[in-house]
């Protein structure tokens, strides 16, 4: 058989309904020259008699059998097997549309790129959902400032998903810089941490402004069942394990600017549909009582001293935003940071009713 050029990780644990539409949408793929790597993590169910039966259908199925650790180490595993140039991460609950690798694959031979990336759409029981959030187009990371300005205000706002199930890696660069997914059974918000480590070292992406992926959300799904003070300490310690591994580039902006931005749209998040119940001030309690607070009190008082800096890579709302937020976790009401939430959203109504109006022309900006 030929040498795949690109390999895909499933990882598999609990998704014995889901498993074959999921392995099924991976084998039609156009692009044929592909290695799959089905990690069966030690799943209670009948998946690794299903992994089994594909394997015996298709050469190019790989089964790994492991002891349950966790959908982390299980893409790891993967990793470890992987002989593709590409690297491909699918969950063993969710479809890919069958031009996905060769549109990916072609354009990174093609181009050079060291990234790919697609949109998501969102798979709820009941319906499914995608919203354009970025441009469709090349994102030219070799400016170290221009690579700051992409990874505050189109990937860490997620515009450009994060999970690693949305873009595509070159293998050679995964393993220059050691990258892993964390060792916890229950990890959280692992895909920003790898994605974040490797976009920081990439020179180019090019975005699909269309979904190649589904994405099921299950209510049941690990994601999902995190009380908030545990997700809430478990990024906490990823940005200061990020900012102390000293990953990124020294040309680039200090660390508490990305920080910022994760925090502010953590925070964002967990006040909307995923936890409704919390308030602003319930997420920055938990911050305060995190095994890593003292890593987040050294960033405040470097982040306030530094509000030019701030507007300058993340631009003057969401800068805006970042600041306000330091100064709230700083112990200043939040009166000020929701004002200027109310009175940008006001903004964006005025700027919509303008679009709507026949002498309006369209403007292209990369970098909202």
């Amino acid at each position: 058989m030929e040498e795949p050029l690109a390999t895909i990780i499933i990882p598999v644990y609990g998704v014995e309904a889901y498993l074959s539409a999921c392995v099924d949408s991976v084998l039609a793929q156009t692009w044929r020259r592909i290695q799959i790597i089905l990690v069966d993590d030690g799943s209670p169910d009948r998946c690794g008699e299903i992994c089994e039966e594909y394997a015996s259908l298709d050469s190019r199925v790989q089964v790994i059998h492991t002891e349950n650790r966790g959908a982390g180490m299980a893409r790891n595993t993967g990793l470890e097997a992987a002989a593709g140039k590409y690297l491909f991460f699918v969950d063993g609950d969710d479809l890919i549309y069958k031009e996905l690798v060769e549109e990916a694959v072609s354009r990174m031979e093609r181009n050079d790129y060291d990234a790919c990336a697609w949109g998501l759409l969102k798979r709820t029981p009941e319906t499914g959902r995608f919203k354009k959030r970025a441009p469709k187009g090349v994102f030219d990371l070799e400016d170290a400032e221009e690579k700051a300005h992409f990874l505050c205000r189109i990937f860490l706002t997620h515009r450009i998903g994060w999970e690693v199930v949305s873009l595509v890696f070159r293998r050679e660069l995964v393993e220059q810089l050691c990258l892993r997914f964390s060792s916890e059974p229950k990890s959280f918000a692992e895909d920003l941490d790898f994605t974040f480590r490797y976009l920081t070292h990439c020179h180019s992406l090019y975005y699909f402004a269309r979904p190649l992926y589904e994405y099921r959300i299950r209510i049941s799904s690990a994601m999902h069942t995190f009380p908030e003070e545990e997700r809430t300490e478990k990024l906490l310690h990823i940005l200061r394990m990020q900012k102390e591994d000293m990953l990124l580039d020294e040309s680039l902006p200090p660390f508490y600017i990305f920080a910022g931005v994760v925090l502010l749209s953590f925070t964002e998040h967990m006040r909307g549909a995923q936890s409704p119940h919390i308030n602003m001030e319930q997420v920055r309690q938990h911050l305060m009582k995190a095994p890593d607070r003292d890593y987040l009190l050294d960033q405040i008082p470097a982040a306030l001293s530094d509000q030019r800096g701030i507007l300058r890579i993340c631009g003057l709302h969401l800068g805006s935003l970042v600041y306000a937020y330091y100064q709230y976790l700083d112990g200043q009401p939040p009166k000020s940071f929701h004002l200027y939430v109310k009175a940008w959203a006001l903004f964006l109504q005025i700027k919509g009713w303008k679009r709507k109006l026949p002498c309006h022309r369209e403007g292209k900006d990369a970098y909202l």
